[in-house]
This record gives structure tokens, C-alpha cells and sequence, in this order.
């Protein structure tokens, strides 16, 4: 039944070509969106004062530090990192 519905057996100007190109066009955007919208949270995180050190950790990464900074505010007002854990919560 798939097989019928599938690109090479509907014909290219068929309205499930329109449809899903229209999909992919707005995923694109999306995409990009995104791209931007995490580019300006790690230019922004970027003159934080954790934020080198933190991204300095193997793993860690520019994006997964700036979202860490972004949640959890300052740092320092932790003072450990069971406190940072409770924050944080079960769901990391």
C-alpha cells in the first residue's frame, strides 16, 4: 500500500510532492531559526563569568553552557553542586 503512495510511483507535479516540499521548506526555516536563536543565546552567554569555564569542561560545549547559565542564573549561589543538582531537578 506505501509502495502506491511513494515518490517514484506519484507523478511530480502530484499534490503529495506539493505537500511535503511546502514540509521541508517550513522545517528549513525552522531550522534556521533555531541556528539563529542559538547563536545569539551563546554571543550573549558569552560575557558571563562562568561561561568559559564551564564550556572549558569536556562535553560541555558553547550551547550546553550557555543553556546552563541561561536556566540556572549565577552560579555562585550555589554552594555546591548538591544544591545545583536540587535545582536543576530529576529531569537532567
Amino acid at each position: 500500500m506505501a509502495a502506491k503512495d511513494s515518490y517514484p510511483a506519484v507523478p511530480a507535479d502530484s499534490l503529495e510532492i506539493e505537500i511535503i516540499s511546502e514540509y521541508c521548506d517550513e522545517i528549513e526555516s525552522y531550522n534556521k531559526k533555531i541556528a539563529y536563536l542559538q547563536s545569539k543565546l551563546i554571543k550573549t552567554a558569552v560575557s558571563l563569568n562562568n561561561f568559559k569555564v564551564i564550556s572549558s569542561i569536556p562535553g560541555a560545549g558553547q550551547l550546553n553552557s550557555a543553556l546552563l547559565l541561561g536556566f540556572t542564573g549565577d552560579l555562585a549561589r550555589f554552594d555546591n553542586y548538591k544544591q545545583l543538582n536540587a535545582f536543576l531537578g530529576p529531569e537532567i
